[in-house]
């Protein structure tokens, strides 16, 4: 059972091209190696805790449990209203129209005056 969870690892490795996965697969591969946390940590550049962390996200959902989400990013500041209410405005109308005196065209510092 040891040896197939090994292998399979071992497996999955060299098939990703993923660098994060790969540390994350390196982490429990030299854990069912019987390395221990902190030569594990010194090995992958991080604390003991990330090492620790990986291995038991294997423990609980093997390889696929290190699918990788992608990342949300920065939550917007304007709700989809708000957008679709400035994408209106700055396509139909000039600044001049809108109260900016002596300004034809929309730069950024327009813009986010008027979201003030």
């Amino acid at each position: 059972m040891l040896n197939q969870k090994i292998k399979s690892l071992r497996n999955v490795m060299q098939n990703t091209k993923d660098k994060r996965l790969y540390e994350r697969f390196l982490s429990v591969l030299l854990h069912l190696e019987s390395r221990n946390f902190p030569k594990i940590s010194n090995i992958i550049g991080h604390n003991c805790q990330i090492a620790m962390n990986y291995c038991n996200s294997y423990e609980e959902g093997g390889i696929s449990g290190f699918q990788m989400k992608k990342p949300t990013g920065k939550p917007k500041k304007l709700s989809k209203e708000q957008q679709e209410h400035l994408d209106d405005i700055i396509v139909n109308k000039t600044p001049a129209e809108v109260g900016f005196e002596s300004k034809y065209i929309w730069t950024l510092q327009l813009i986010a005056s008027r979201l003030d």
